[in-house]
């Protein structure tokens, strides 16, 4: 499966998927669009959409605050 087959099925962009499956949190959104993308983006694959939000948003988040306290880049 393609991302842009992916993104034609969830309407979540190309960018924002590559972004997610990569980890490259600075490309994400807010933290309220990623968790819907990544809820989203599970029911597609038949996972557990609660599980796999919380853990992705619980590092996407841990990466903002580290960001904030100057610990990463960009």
């Amino acid at each position: 499966v393609t991302l842009r087959d992916v993104s034609l099925r969830t309407k979540i962009s190309v960018p924002h998927l590559r972004a997610i499956e990569e980890d490259d949190f600075g490309k994400l959104p807010a933290v309220v669009y990623t968790t819907g993308f990544v809820t989203e983006l599970a029911r597609y694959l038949h996972l557990d959409p609660r599980q796999a939000s919380r853990s992705y948003v619980n590092r996407y988040k841990r990466y903002l605050e580290d960001k904030e306290r100057g610990f990463v880049g960009g």
